[in-house]
């Protein structure tokens, strides 16, 4: 996968085991879709490898540690869904888009919430959510 032009990957509900490649964002993916399957481990810092990532699918996993600070810095990113792992979250800055987002983050272990959270200005924000519920 690294260096290709793939754009989207979609293994959801496929009873995957092992932990996420760290090789996977080293392309320019729009869109990674890994839910419902049993990953274990982190979610990789190389993250940020993809920086025109929009969306981001992890829910009903197994993954452990923190969703890693380089997150915050996808500008792109406008759905994440986490939930249902056992992740926490550690202090950094999380730049949000003028873009419609939806970010779940349900049922983890997280016990701390980044304070410093910007939400840029924008003239017509559209609908979003950010779910942080039974953490």
């Amino acid at each position: 996968v690294p260096n290709t032009t793939l754009q989207s990957i979609s293994l959801a509900s496929n009873h995957l085991t092992g932990t996420i490649p760290s090789q996977i964002f080293q392309s320019q993916l729009i869109s990674l879709m890994l839910n419902n399957n049993q990953l274990t481990g982190t979610i990789p810092s190389e993250i940020t490898e993809s920086p025109v990532l929009k969306l981001l699918a992890l829910a009903k996993n197994q993954l452990t540690g923190y969703i890693p600070s380089e997150i915050g810095k996808l500008s792109n990113l406008t759905y994440l869904n986490v939930a249902d792992n056992r992740l926490d979250m550690r202090d950094f800055r999380w730049s949000l888009s003028c873009e419609e987002y939806e970010f779940i983050l349900s049922r983890n272990k997280i016990r701390f919430f980044p304070t410093q959270l910007i939400m840029r200005r924008c003239p017509m924000r559209k609908s979003s959510s950010l779910l942080l519920d039974n953490n």
